[in-house]
Parts: structure tokens; C-alpha cells; sequence
């Protein structure tokens, strides 16, 4: 039965058997391009995981969130080499500090050598409240440039937007800062106090003003203790 249907077909026992092994031939070519391409892709992924990763955004600041920081981050497993950050337009603060101006700082004008991975490069950029009050930019187009260990070179682009954060709304949360100035407060105000309750010797010329402690008075009459009788 099996022989007439072969034959029906016009094929013989040989001419199948070649048919099975081009079959299987063709499935171990397809199998072994698809682990091929597994292999590759694992290791691209490899890689991307192991390689540094730079970024750069603007971020509300420790100390309150109307003041803006500049945060640059490696975010990568591996340092990264010759980093060069660039601004388009360059960065200005809307009040500047002559001397210190954000444009000038040494990040953004000299290639940091090397970067850790995990590092956290973090500066004042701008107060919200002086910015929303000035013609200064919003959006910038940032531009990293860096190398790996393997001198691979890497040149990203980000568009960072300060605008992001406007109407957002924000809980306080009260935190060391605002302690140190409660203390710097109470500090002063005990300054009055010191000031208005010392007398003129309670003042040191040198030093300024100081508590005057005051003394017991002890009495140099010894008093007698009563004497006992039959005892003297």
C-alpha cells in the first residue's frame, strides 16, 4: 500500500529519504540562526547593561523644591571617560553671582576624567520664583559625550525642560535645613536676652556679652553647736 502511494506520486524510497534529510537540514539551519541570534542579542544586552549611561536633568533641590538643581548622574555599571556635557542654549541663572556663574562652572566647560558609576554630580541651577520672572530659557538640548573601558565612544542627546514642574503641587516636608534655621533663630533671640540681662560686669570686652553667675553668699559666723551635758 505504502509502495503504490509512492509510486503514485512518482517518487521512490530514496528519493523520500532526501526529501527528510533537506527537511531536517533546513529546521537545524533555521534552530541554529535562531540560537544564533539569542546569543547576540544576550550579549548586546550584556553589554548595554555593563556600559556607563550618563544623564543629565534638572530637579527640584534638598533644601525646597523652588530651588532647582542640576543633577548629573551615572547611572551605568562602568565609569564613564572624558565626559563632556553641553548646553544648547548655555545655561544662565536669571540672578547671577559674579564669579559663579552656572555657564562657567568647571563640569560643563573642562571633560571630567572619569565618572563612577553611581556618582551624583549635583549644583544649584535656579530659583523657580526668579526664573518664572525673567526672559531666561526654559528648554535646553543637552548633549553627553563619554568613552568606556573599552574606548568605545558614546554622544547622547536629552531635551531638558525647567518648565516641567510648572502648576505641580508639592508637600512640605519640614527637614534639617529648617532645623539649623530654627536654631539659628533661637540662637539670636538669646543673644537679646543676654544682652539686655547683663550688666556691666557681665560683659566682656573681648568676647562680648556673658552671663553673670551669681554667688552664695555664705556667713563667716560659725555657729556653736549646742553642747551637750557632760560633754565639753
Amino acid at each position: 500500500m505504502a509502495d503504490s502511494n509512492l509510486a503514485f506520486l512518482g517518487l521512490n524510497t530514496v528519493a523520500w529519504q532526501g526529501i527528510g534529510t533537506m527537511i531536517a537540514t533546513a529546521a537545524f539551519v533555521v534552530a541554529l540562526s535562531v540560537g544564533w541570534s539569542q546569543l547576540a542579542s544576550a550579549r548586546r544586552t550584556r553589554l548595554e547593561q555593563a556600559r556607563p549611561y550618563i544623564v543629565v536633568d534638572i530637579l527640584p533641590g534638598n533644601a525646597s523644591p523652588k530651588m532647582f538643581d542640576l543633577v548629573i548622574t551615572n547611572v551605568g555599571k562602568t565609569p564613564a571617560y572624558g565626559l563632556e556635557i553641553a548646553f544648547d542654549p548655555p545655561p544662565r541663572r536669571a540672578i547671577e553671582e559674579t564669579g559663579f556663574e552656572l555657564s562657567n562652572t568647571r563640569i560643563l566647560t573642562e571633560p571630567t576624567p572619569m565618572f563612577a558609576p553611581g556618582r551624583e554630580f549635583r549644583m544649584f541651577f535656579d530659583s523657580a520664583v526668579d526664573r518664572y520672572n525673567s526672559s531666561e530659557p526654559m528648554r535646553f538640548r543637552v548633549t553627553s559625550t563619554y568613552r568606556d573601558s573599552r574606548n568605545k565612544r558614546y554622544s547622547e542627546h536629552a531635551t531638558i525642560d525647567f518648565d516641567v514642574h510648572r502648576g505641580a503641587m508639592y508637600t512640605e516636608v519640614y527637614g534639617v535645613h529648617d532645623a539649623v534655621g530654627h536654631l539659628k533663630t533661637i540662637a539670636v533671640a538669646l543673644d537679646k536676652v543676654v544682652d539686655r540681662s547683663s550688666g556691666p560686669e557681665g560683659r566682656d570686652p573681648r568676647t562680648g556679652p556673658r552671663w553673670a553667675p551669681r554667688r552664695a553668699s555664705i556667713s563667716s559666723r560659725r555657729r556653736r553647736a549646742p553642747s551637750l551635758p557632760g560633754l565639753r
